[in-house]
């Protein structure tokens, strides 16, 4: 009898120890997208704290041959997020990041992007 309760004591505390751990992780997930000027990469960690919120970083990357003069200007919308900014490009490329509740149900993000005259409208799905 001591056994099994040894036993059982064991597993139960393995059953709540997997179930703590499983709830803990930060999932990723990951949103890429080609134009003809720009390569999209967006990871989107969430995690499972109190606010819910999701972590995001992008970056921008310049396929194109013309030269960029000045700063870039995006736009980033799908039905929970707007963001957009002016941000300069370094060695090709631009990287930021954002903080959003709801990014995991979004399976499309546009990026809408603006240079030298030019704009590029860019669709990254999730992978």
């Amino acid at each position: 009898m001591r056994r099994f309760k040894l036993k059982l004591a064991v597993s139960i505390f393995f059953i709540i120890a997997s179930l703590l751990l499983g709830c803990s992780r930060n999932n990723t997930l990951l949103y890429t997208g080609s134009g003809d000027n720009w390569d999209i990469k967006y990871t989107v960690t969430m995690f499972s704290d109190k606010n819910n919120d999701n972590y995001g970083i992008y970056t921008l990357t310049y396929t194109g041959t013309e030269k960029v003069t000045g700063s870039v200007s995006y736009e980033i919308t799908s039905d929970f997020l707007n963001e957009s900014g002016i941000l300069p490009l370094n060695n090709g490329v631009i990287k930021s990041r954002t903080y959003d509740k709801y990014l995991e149900t979004e399976n499309v993000i546009t990026f809408t992007i603006e240079w030298n005259d030019h704009q590029e409208t860019i669709l990254a799905k999730k992978n």
